[in-house]
């Protein structure tokens, strides 16, 4: 996988572990090694493994959150594919 962007954004959602549930939900993906469940209150890593349709191919996601009382939480998004394209519509997907 060769192709990559990076999106940073934040979510109104207070919960790490709301945050997460709605970043899985939105992408449809598959979370990897358990990271659908944070370990932390303050900072998690999740990790994502999925397919674009339509020739997207396999796309790794990872979505870095911290949270901080008053503020929310905050995520970086990191995305991998085989295209840019692919890249490019799961960034849409989450930054809207």
């Amino acid at each position: 996988m060769s192709n990559g962007s990076f999106l940073a954004l934040k979510i109104s959602n207070p919960f790490v572990l709301a945050a997460c549930d709605s970043i899985i939900e939105v992408l449809n993906m598959e979370a990897l090694g358990g990271t659908e469940i944070p370990q932390s209150t303050s900072v998690h890593a999740l990790q994502l493994s999925g397919l674009v349709t339509g020739g997207g191919g396999k796309v790794l996601v990872r979505c870095r959150m911290t949270f901080s009382k008053g503020q929310g939480v905050t995520m970086e998004i990191g995305v991998r594919a085989e295209k840019q394209e692919a890249c490019d519509l799961v960034l849409a997907a989450v930054g809207g």
